[in-house]
């Protein structure tokens, strides 16, 4: 129970982080109207990317971000003090993806993500590199 109220903490770090990315993503769409949703989420990617590896908070590492597809980037996190086999993921999943996706649907700065459709992937791994889980936050999750 104390490593998942210890993961639960982390939860504002990242609607923190969120609102960090959609500053980001507006700001390069002041820039220029013909560019493409692609290009900016490319460029979004690599300027969150230049301060790569980054705390979130104790428990809470950004690895890097990449745009994947179309209209979508992904996180990639590391728990950094959890091993998997000490974590209850069902538990963890079972509170943050609602989570993430209210975050995702009320967050007034995450607007623009939501205007242009964009999914978002959240994948974390343990501190030695194991996958424990992908959140994909589709635009079909939050736009109803």
């Amino acid at each position: 129970m104390k490593n998942l109220n210890r993961q639960y903490q982390s939860l504002n770090s990242v609607f923190g982080l969120m609102i960090l990315i959609s500053i980001i993503a507006i700001l390069f769409a002041g820039c220029s109207d013909q560019q493409s949703l692609e290009s900016l989420l490319q460029q979004t990617a690599s300027e969150l990317n230049k301060s790569c590896p980054r705390y979130i908070d104790r428990e809470t590492r950004l690895d890097n971000v990449k745009f994947v597809q179309k209209r979508a980037i992904l996180y990639n996190y590391t728990l950094v003090n959890i091993e998997k086999k000490e974590m209850d993921i069902n538990g963890f999943k079972s509170y943050f993806e609602p989570t993430l996706i209210e975050g995702a649907k009320n967050n007034p700065d995450l607007a623009f993500f939501r205007e242009q459709s964009v999914t978002m992937i959240f994948n974390y791994n343990d501190k030695n590199g194991i996958n424990l889980f992908t959140f994909e936050i589709t635009p079909d999750k939050y736009q109803n």
